[in-house]
């Protein structure tokens, strides 16, 4: 949560904001202008949650000024998590679908190929080909060779996803916001769809 100015940190506890939907995990903390609150996850990622924040208690820059709540920020909650994968499964013998925690793109094209890769325990999987699909919340991979060619069970293969190295190219769940592009992850296991 952003302020127009320093904020004192001797004012600021765990009762000083409400956020729709959300438990407050331990202490806010303060740095400046900006206070951080950490929130107890759902069930599932939720990358796309832009819950309301209520200052309900008081807050005091340095110099004694005071605000008190309730108060609603003058700016609604902006999405700046990235997305995350959820899971994957194969669709054919040289196809993996990949579900994420939210809608993603990339500029409005598939992501490049080389930022994925397959893995399983008896080595390096088949490569991802230029075919690399994006609709709503799914990423289709086509591969150039049979997924269970690894000789190893598909639960215990991964799905790696590296950083693009230029920022524009990296997957993310809005076409403007660069700061929610999909951090590096891996994904374990590989269920079986066809």
């Amino acid at each position: 949560i952003r302020f127009s100015e320093e904020v004192s940190a001797l004012w600021v506890n765990n009762g000083t904001f409400h956020v729709a939907g959300y438990d407050i995990d331990g202490f806010p903390w303060v740095s400046g202008d900006t206070v951080t609150i950490s929130l107890r996850e759902g069930l599932g990622p939720d990358t796309c949650a832009t819950p309301a924040v209520t200052l309900i208690g008081s807050v005091q820059d340095n110099q004694g000024n005071e605000l008190s709540g309730p108060l609603l920020p003058a700016t609604p909650a902006a999405d700046g998590a990235a997305p995350v994968m959820i899971s994957a499964v194969t669709r054919s013998v040289n196809t993996i679908e990949i579900t994420y925690s939210e809608t993603v793109m990339n500029n409005n094209a598939a992501p490049t190929q080389y930022v994925f890769d397959i893995d399983g325990p008896g080595g390096t999987g088949p490569a991802v080909t230029n075919a690399v699909a994006v609709s709503v919340k799914r990423v289709t991979l086509t591969l150039t060779a049979n997924v269970l060619s690894t000789g190893a069970p598909l639960s215990a293969a991964t799905i790696t996803y590296t950083e693009h190295t230029t920022a524009a190219n990296r997957t993310r769940d809005t076409a403007t916001d660069r700061n929610d592009a999909h951090s590096p992850q891996t994904l374990r296991g590989i269920g079986s769809g066809f």
